[in-house]
């Protein structure tokens, strides 16, 4: 049921010709070039300086989908559906394949349509008409015909202010977020390997031994109780396999799966864009699982705080020794030749362990801010969707002065 006053319109109805496809081949980046913008760009407040740029004659080629402040940019392939606003320290920008230009006319507001492109509703639409499946691709047609919901200009305006000030709280957050990642890295670079120390322990010694003296392998298998299946997500950590996967991928071979429990640690050897050799993780988020066993698995032996080893590792300490023990690089399931005898030969570094107690604090310090930090940010999107499913849909009506 349509909200007295409000009106389904097809986009094309709302922008008539101005929705015009990126065709921007951009060549060479060109420091006083003219900048353009690409689906990767786009989801979020554009950064224009962070823009790559191409010639001026290139650009001159293909005036055609040149944007202007204020247009929408949506992607139409890849993060399909993603929509950004140009913004007013962008006056002049191209876009390259796979973007496209929402030019809105008299009937909507900017602002307002953009958050009408990103509802519930509409995204499904998106996705419906949508192409592929890991690769989705919208045609610039299907794109014409999605159907928005538009009430009084007025109206339109006072729903994007609310959901403007949303966007602002988030955006300030994940500021804080960046700042507390940022300060985290450099304190990871420096106290970590002991370029910088407390006062109280310069002079004293750091031993570095391979990491199989300082621990000692976790090899107990399933028991079968009632214990969650994990796997290791490089950026979440452990995670349940029936929630990254919908369905729990260990089948019949979950029986030689470890058994890990709560502060032990875990190499899964897989690459990824975080850790191109592997990473190392300790088990935080459960009393115990059961990992796979192609998994390295181990426990510190006592002397060593787990704090600081986790920071270590998190810190991607062990990347230059694991390079160089990968032997013929990576296998089809998408795992390092890595064998655990080699990896029980990487040496970390042994301060003594009152160090090792303070450079932990500071380092879970770290971690817990930051986990507070983005726990804000997820807990704020939540009830910006929740208020955007009602303020888009007319099923709560703002008041206008």
């Amino acid at each position: 049921m349509v909200p007295d006053g409000w009106n389904h319109a097809l986009l094309q109805d709302v922008c008539g010709e101005k929705i015009v496809y990126g065709i921007v081949q951009a060549g060479e980046h060109v420091d006083a070039g003219i900048p353009y913008i690409k689906s990767s760009d786009v989801g979020g407040a554009i950064n224009a300086g962070a823009l790559a740029k191409t010639a001026l004659d290139i650009h001159r080629r293909y005036k055609r989908s040149t944007v202007e402040p204020g247009d929408i940019i949506f992607s139409l392939r890849g993060n399909t559906g993603a929509t950004s606003i140009v913004p007013p320290d962008l006056p002049e920008a191209n876009l390259t394949q796979g973007t496209a230009r929402i030019a809105v006319n008299g009937k909507a507001f900017g602002p307002f349509l953009r958050y009408q492109l990103g509802s519930h509703s509409v995204r499904a639409n998106i996705y419906a008409v949508s192409k592929g499946s890991t690769f989705t691709e919208i045609s610039l047609a299907d794109l014409r015909k999605i159907r928005v919901l538009l009430p009084p200009l007025p109206e339109q305006k006072k729903i994007a202010e609310i959901l403007s000030t949303w966007d602002r709280a988030i955006e300030t957050v994940e500021a804080l977020l960046a700042t507390a990642r940022t300060q985290k890295r450099a304190l990871m670079q420096t106290l970590l390997t002991g370029k910088r120390r407390f006062p109280e322990f310069e002079g004293q010694e750091w031993r570095e031994v391979p990491l199989n003296k300082i621990s000692e392998p976790v090899s107990d298998r399933n028991s079968g109780n009632d214990i969650p299946v994990l796997t290791i997500s490089s950026k979440a950590g452990f995670v349940r396999q029936d929630d990254k996967y919908s369905r729990n991928m260990a089948g019949k071979s979950v029986e030689r799966y470890y058994h890990l429990r709560e502060g032990e640690f875990a190499y899964n050897k897989g690459n990824s864009l975080t850790y191109p050799f592997g990473c190392v993780l300790r088990l935080d988020e459960y009393a115990e699982g059961l990992v796979p066993h192609v998994y390295v698995c181990f426990r510190l032996k006592d002397g060593c705080n787990s704090d600081f080893y986790r920071g270590l590792f998190l810190a991607d300490y062990l990347k230059p020794q694991l390079s160089r023990l990968v032997n013929t690089g990576v296998r089809n399931n998408g795992l390092l030749n890595i064998s655990p005898s080699a990896f029980w030969t990487v040496t970390v570094p042994v301060p003594p362990l009152q160090e090792q107690e303070k450079i932990g604090r500071v380092m879970a310090d770290c971690l817990d801010e930051e986990r507070r930090l983005v726990a804000n940010i997820d807990k704020l999107r939540t009830e910006k969707r929740a208020l955007m499913q009602q303020l888009m849909t007319g099923k709560r009506r703002v008041a206008l002065e």
